[in-house]
């Protein structure tokens, strides 16, 4: 045999291996379209494969401003375990895949595992986008994990909408609000509690015996994907543990009460005008993200800000000239 042959044969067998990877690979992603919205499919895994689902956006368009898509996997055992893959290709999500096997802290940074509630697990999609993959792959605790996956596409995310009002009524009326002696109290009280936790939290790195950065820089994997569990299975913490939530809410509101009343109201006007800013800055980031499209957000949020530097008096010359036309 010739060696131009040879090389023609290895060329054809390279060839051959990688469609065949190919196919074997396509095997396992599952398209899912917005024709049969809300349609479960049932799939049923008797080792720990991978299995990839697939969800192709739609041009954005304002009439969908606030449209949004969600996949929804449950499991008929509440007990079983998976890790979950998110990427924009099944080329990323097979990468995070493999990347995953080679760490053995659980991260949930963006593309890696996601926290789960018992049962069910809702990963929302961006309905914009050319294409989001996840790909799914059982943590087997028995001889098989059966499981169900549902795309749901929303026309009208009602949460999105009430994202968006908050946001223009909260930018609109911050001047009022932050001159407002409740809302001066209702947000110290809260402040109060978060920075609470956050001491709480400082406290048991403290307790490991571990620098401020050094365990930020080190435990970064750990602490992010213990405060994702614990905000996907705050229910139920609250329900298991109520009496020390309600308790520690308590304590921690009560002491900041009293830290507001002593201090009172706040008096200065360039503190005043600080408040009223942050607030508004918080309001154009509520109507930025209350849209998939963002690029439209960010022009309502431009227009908001930009109606607002008009002075009044031009607002008022503006609105008599379209009345008297």
């Amino acid at each position: 045999m010739s060696t131009k042959t040879s090389a023609s044969l290895a060329v054809i067998l390279v060839i051959f291996l990688l469609v065949d990877d190919v196919k074997a690979g396509a095997e396992d992603v599952v398209w899912m379209t917005r024709n049969v919205d809300n349609k479960a499919k049932r799939f049923t895994s008797t080792n720990e494969e991978l299995k990839i689902f697939c969800f192709e956006g739609q041009h954005p368009s304002l009439a969908d401003f606030w449209s949004s898509a969600a996949l929804k996997i449950m499991f008929d055992d509440v007990d079983d375990e998976f890790n979950a893959f998110l990427g924009p290709n099944t080329t990323s999500v097979m990468q995070a895949d493999t990347d995953h096997e080679g760490h053995w802290l659980p991260t949930t940074a963006p593309g890696f595992q996601t926290p789960r509630q018992k049962g069910l697990t809702t990963v929302r999609l961006n309905p914009f986008e050319e294409s989001s993959c996840i790909g799914i792959r059982p943590k087997m605790v028995s001889s098989s994990a059966t499981y169900t996956v549902v795309l749901q596409v929303y026309r009208i995310n009602y949460w999105l909408v009430c994202t968006t009002l908050v946001g223009v009524l909260l930018f609109v009326y911050a001047p009022l609000l932050c001159r407002n002696v409740f809302f001066h109290y209702s947000t110290g009280v809260f402040v109060g509690v978060a920075f609470s936790f956050l001491v709480l939290v400082y406290l048991v790195q403290r307790k490991m015996h571990s620098s401020f950065l050094g365990g930020i820089l080190a435990g970064y994997s750990l602490a992010l994907y213990f405060m994702t569990s614990l905000w996907a299975n705050l229910q139920d913490y609250i329900v298991e543990h109520h009496v020390y939530v309600v308790g520690y809410v308590l304590a921690a509101g009560g002491i900041s009460f009293a830290a507001c009343y002593r201090l009172g109201p706040v008096q200065n006007e360039r503190t005043l005008n600080l408040i009223q800013w942050c607030l508004q800055l918080a309001a154009l980031v509520l109507i930025y993200v209350s849209s998939y499209y963002q690029a439209a957000s960010f022009t309502l949020a431009a227009i908001v800000l930009t109606w607002s530097a008009i002075p009044d008096r031009t607002k008022s010359r503006m609105r008599s000239w379209y009345q008297k036309g």
